[in-house]
């Protein structure tokens, strides 16, 4: 069985790594694009935190997540945040800022950087450091 010479892997690995950092560079670049164009048709509202509901984080602890009401177009609505956090975010009864799509009340998210930015930013940097670690690879690879 022929044994892959160690630049061989080095160049795999980078090549690897560059295609997962193209990958989570484009899914950043479709969010960030979600979210301007969201933000572009948005009106702002005010809600009210009126409950939380609880979950499972990844690491089996307890998340809360705000649900929260709002008067839109003379009619209330109520949502659940899609971020939850412990400890809980807001106190019950807190006035939130809220994003909400005119034609569409069941798109609202709370107006905060993390409901709003936290995926863009989350997938672009690792997208950064993947390409970052790709290019370090390849340099050692080609030096050798």
């Amino acid at each position: 069985m022929a044994q892959i010479s160690a630049k061989k892997k080095l160049i795999l690995i980078s090549s690897y790594l560059g295609l997962m950092g193209l990958l989570f560079s484009s899914v950043s670049y479709f969010f960030t694009s979600s979210t301007m164009e969201f933000l572009s048709d948005a009106v702002e509202t005010e809600g009210e935190v009126i409950d939380y509901v609880s979950g499972s984080g990844s690491d089996g602890s307890t998340v809360y997540y705000p649900i929260i009401q709002f008067i839109f177009n003379d009619r209330y609505t109520e949502f659940q945040s899609n971020t939850g956090a412990n400890p809980k975010s807001y106190d019950v009864g807190e006035k939130v800022s809220v994003f909400v799509l005119k034609d569409d009340v069941s798109s609202a998210k709370v107006n905060s950087w993390f409901s709003l930015w936290g995926l863009p930013v989350i997938f672009g940097v690792f997208g950064v450091i993947m390409l970052l670690a790709a290019v370090i690879l390849l340099r050692v690879a080609l030096r050798h």
